[in-house]
């Protein structure tokens, strides 16, 4: 399946690429392993099936959209519709960050097929009003649900139907 605006993401993610291959050791270890090292774990999670992203420190502005592209890639590649994110060691994002998310990465998440994304809240309470603020914000195109636990979300994302049919329910 062909990356929405495939060239732009290309770019994008070479851009980002070449920026972490140069900064610190966090940067290098995400970009050699997304699914294992010090800022988070993004992967495909069959068995929901899903795109999992687990943060587990605060990240930088390049970090975030490397993740961000990641996870689009993911979706993109594997045709899933669902996001379970874990965002309990997520820091408040800056402003800038946010805007970022909503303006740029979610119009293509949404392209890519994204319709739903269960949440674990952050323990930083500004980070909470960050997401909760992000979330509320979210096309209505996307159903979104928050849980205190990741056994709960899981669950509920494995209730989803396929593609396609998340409004349909």
């Amino acid at each position: 399946m062909a990356e929405p605006d495939g060239e732009l993401n290309r770019s994008a993610m070479e851009e980002l690429r070449a920026a972490l291959q140069t900064g610190s050791n966090d940067d290098r270890l995400l970009l050699q392993d997304p699914a294992d090292n010090p800022i988070c774990r993004v992967y495909y999670e069959p068995g929901i099936p899903c795109v999992a992203i687990s943060w587990l420190s605060y990240a930088t502005s390049t970090q975030l959209r490397f993740v961000g592209q990641t996870v689009l890639a993911l979706i993109d590649n594997n045709r899933s519709n669902r996001v379970l994110a874990d965002l309990t060691h997520l820091p408040a994002l800056s402003q800038t960050d946010q805007e970022w998310v909503l303006d740029d990465l979610v119009p293509r998440l949404i392209a890519a097929g994204l319709e739903v994304i269960g949440y674990i809240n952050p323990a930083s309470y500004f980070a909470r009003i960050s997401i909760e603020g992000l979330m509320r914000a979210l096309p209505g195109v996307v159903v979104v649900r928050n849980f205190t636990d990741a056994a709960d979300a899981r669950e509920w994302l494995k209730s989803i139907p396929d593609k396609g049919a998340a409004h349909s329910a």
